[in-house]
């Protein structure tokens, strides 16, 4: 549907929202290996009708999610300028405010892919097939907002779409298993986020340029790392989950890099 509303602008305004798109999938892309991950390990606590694990589970793998794509939305929206000149263009920068759209209501469902291959796992196909529906009637009821806004009106619509579907599966989610979200930890993680994206705001105030980006994204990981760390995210439960889902030696290079242990003060 999105794709016929093409024929509202120009071949120059589709050519900076088809890059606009491709630069955002990437970021899409990185929750395809979280959710398989996560899949055989929701389908053998289902199987066994262990429906707390589930639960338990879901409350560990959101707060894991927020904490890998909270950063990286936000990231994304800060330095959207930065990106999007410089791989594919300065004839695309008028794209950057469509492409810092969408990151927006990624970070609102930033927890959406430890729910991704819920509703399959439950034999929710109905429900699915209903959001693939959803594309098509925001599309419909936010035409206005091309008049409006143009491209960053269709950014809003995709966006509006992402954020509709996710509210939708999660309602029909909680009425068959337990969702309890670990609100402290993702308080943690948003204002661990909220640092970095302060720090590389005030750098590109002082000085911006898109050849700068690696310094950007090095040092706002670096600021997120040791808020983290500071913070105390995680914990050793999260250490022996991390190991059940992705292994000894990937559970052990995240816990290691996240995991700042306090002295007990005991002998």
């Amino acid at each position: 549907m999105i794709e016929q509303l093409y024929l509202y602008f120009s071949l120059s305004d589709v050519d900076i929202y088809n890059v606009v798109s491709k630069i955002f999938s990437v970021l899409v892309s990185f929750t395809v290996p979280f959710s398989s991950a996560l899949f055989p390990y929701y389908g053998s606590a289902y199987g066994k009708s262990e429906h707390d694990l589930v639960s338990s589970a879901i409350t560990r793998a959101s707060k894991y999610s927020a904490l890998i794509f909270t950063p990286l939305t936000l990231g994304l929206f800060l330095t959207s300028r930065a990106i999007i000149t410089l791989f594919a263009g300065q004839q695309y920068e008028n794209g950057y405010t469509v492409l810092s759209i969408l990151p927006l209501f990624a970070l609102v469902c930033s927890v959406s892919p430890a729910f991704s291959d819920l509703l399959l796992i439950y034999g929710k196909t109905v429900t699915i097939l209903f959001l693939n529906l959803i594309s098509v009637a925001v599309s419909l009821l936010t035409i206005p907002l091309l008049w409006y806004f143009g491209l960053d009106g269709l950014a809003l619509m995709k966006g509006l779409s992402i954020f509709l579907s996710f509210i939708i599966s999660l309602y029909v989610l909680s009425r068959v298993v337990n969702i309890k979200l670990d609100k402290l930890a993702l308080l943690k993680i948003f204002s661990s986020s909220t640092i970095m994206a302060l720090t590389i705001l005030l750098i590109e105030h002082v000085y911006y340029s898109r050849f700068l980006l690696p310094l950007y994204v090095a040092i706002g990981g670096t600021v997120y790392i040791l808020s983290l760390r500071l913070l105390n995210v995680l914990d050793k439960q999260d250490f022996l989950f991390l190991k059940q889902v992705f292994g000894t030696k990937i559970g052990l290079i995240i816990s290691m890099t996240l995991y700042h242990h306090r002295a007990s003060g005991t002998n």
